[in-house]
Formats: C-alpha cells, sequence, structure tokens
C-alpha cells in the first residue's frame, strides 16, 4: 500500500489533507470577500499545503464560477545566461503563470522564457483569456526579499508593477508569506493596494482534534488505526504519540504544549508507516511507533 503521509514535503494535487476543513473554508471566504490577501504563518505549518491539496483552497475555488484560479507562480527563477530580461522578478512571476495557462500559445510553445523577457505583469495577465475573474497565487513570496538583496530597485519596480495590476477590480491575488519576513515587507507594500492589510494567520494544529485527525484519517483510509489499549501510564498509543509530539523542551524541562507541527507530524508519520512495512495487522501498538524523536 502506498505510504498515505507526504513527509517533509507540500501536500500536492493528488494529496488529501486533513484537519484543515475550517481553515480552508474561513481563508475562501476572507479571499472572496478582500480579493487581495496573505497567507502567512510559521515555517512548517503549511500554507503551500492548505492551497495546493486535492481537498485544499484552489480546489474549493476551483468548483465555483466566481474565479479562474491560475494555479500558484513565484519569483525565484532566474533567467537563462544570455536572455537579458528587463526585471528577473516579473519574468519569473509570468513564466510559473504561463506554466498554469490549459490552452496552447503557438507562439510561446519553443521559447517561453524568451517570450516574456520584457512584458509587464499588467500586460500579461489582462491579455490573457480569463473565463471569470483571475486569481493569481503567489507561493513562498518571501523569496523576494532573499533573492539579489542589494537591488531594491528592481524590487520596487516589482511592486509597482504589482500594484498596477492589482488596481484592476477584477484581479484577485492571494500572497503566501512566512510570518516572519512581513515585517520585512513593509518598505514595499505602499506601493500595493490595501498594503497588504488583510492577513490570515494559519497555526500549528490543534492536538486535540486536528493533529488527531491528520493522522487517524489516512490509517483509517488504508484500513488502519491505533490500538485502544493504554500503556502503564493509561495513555492509548496515538494519545502518547500526540502527547509526545506537542512536548518541547522549556528551561530544561519537558511541557506539553496545544499545537503540533505539521511537518514534524507528516515526517513521524511517514517513517512510522515505513516502519510497518509488509505487516498487515490493523491497530498500531506502541512498541510500533517506538521513539518518535528517531524520524
Amino acid at each position: 500500500m502506498p505510504n498515505p503521509f507526504v513527509g517533509p514535503r507540500p501536500f500536492g494535487q493528488d494529496d488529501i489533507i486533513y484537519g484543515r476543513d475550517l481553515e480552508i473554508s474561513e481563508l475562501r471566504y476572507m479571499l472572496s470577500a478582500k480579493r487581495i490577501v496573505v497567507l502567512h504563518s510559521p515555517s512548517g505549518a503549511g500554507k503551500s499545503s492548505l492551497v495546493q491539496a486535492k481537498n485544499g483552497l484552489i480546489t474549493k475555488l476551483g468548483n465555483t464560477e466566481r474565479f479562474d484560479v491560475w494555479g500558484s507562480t513565484r519569483v525565484n527563477l532566474t533567467p537563462d545566461a544570455g536572455l537579458n530580461v528587463a526585471n528577473r522578478f516579473i519574468w519569473s512571476a509570468i513564466v510559473g503563470l504561463e506554466k498554469t495557462y490549459p490552452g496552447k500559445r503557438i507562439a510561446v510553445l519553443e521559447r517561453p522564457s524568451e517570450s516574456f523577457a520584457n512584458t509587464t505583469l499588467h500586460e500579461y495577465v489582462t491579455s490573457r483569456p480569463a473565463t471569470a475573474n483571475p486569481l493569481l497565487i503567489f507561493d513562498q513570496f518571501e523569496e523576494i526579499l532573499r533573492l539579489d538583496p542589494g537591488n531594491t530597485p528592481l524590487k520596487h519596480a516589482f511592486f509597482e508593477q504589482l500594484g498596477q495590476l492589482l488596481a484592476e477590480p477584477n484581479i484577485w491575488a492571494l500572497f503566501i508569506v512566512r510570518e516572519d519576513c512581513l515585517a520585512a515587507l513593509r518598505p514595499f507594500l505602499r506601493q500595493v493596494p490595501t498594503h497588504f492589510q488583510n492577513r490570515f494567520r494559519l497555526d500549528f494544529l490543534r492536538r486535540e482534534d486536528q493533529a488527531r485527525e491528520a493522522i487517524d484519517k489516512p490509517l483509517e483510509v488504508e484500513g488502519r488505526r491505533f490500538s485502544d489499549v493504554p500503556d502503564a501510564e493509561g495513555n492509548p498509543p496515538l494519545d502518547w504519540l500526540l502527547k509526545n509530539l506537542a512536548t518541547t523542551k522549556v528551561d530544561g524541562k519537558d511541557e506539553v504544549g496545544e499545537t503540533i507541527e505539521p511537518l514534524q507530524l507528516q515526517v513521524v508519520c511517514q517513517n512510522l508507516w515505513s516502519k510497518l512495512g509488509k505487516d498487515l495487522k490493523i491497530a498500531i501498538t506502541k512498541d510500533d511507533i517506538g521513539d518518535p524523536s528517531d524520524a
């Protein structure tokens, strides 16, 4: 049987995400109401997964007639040697968006990168056919801060074009940003409508319900479950695992928190599934789990 846990990577379009129904619904309504939204969280909380998963935001929005979801793009691409682009960030965003284009544009099939070397964001988006309001998704948007760190004018030029594009009332956008980078974006935000004031924060998984579902549901789909037999301290295996994942060191002492990092959960559970191998027994015990810190 395939491993139902994705491990240390974002969920893709073929992966079902569990424990996040409320956040997906709330983000969907906020985006519908506010048009320009920033999705931010601590690193490892699963921002991209929330958007990209099979049952995630893109799928939920794609099931309506209001939006033409163009998929996600990033500003991290580096132009090929010898390709003279006006702005590497604009070029990267356009090339990423073009990869999500479902049609066949003969003029750009052979050398799509060169076709957009001097295209502005406004020119590209407004010239591309759309069945409804275009929704642009900028993933890992904090990359604009890290790349070309000394070239501030180039970044201001990008945000100026971004502001011109988002001044169009029928253009919608979602920016996915690591929250520790939000403050560093502030010098550029006066060029963008709303100044990125519409923000949705994604937290880690709540231990008692969201994290439990994220572990239990994939196993249930594959016909497995955790044993109900408690250990000497009265903790059934799943409760013990959740408590272990939520435990951190504070002043040298173990402290059990209320949340669990999704990335850590996926790595530990992927490792657990791999250890089970071809063992067809249904109920998973504490001995099967072992030490989660070994994952």
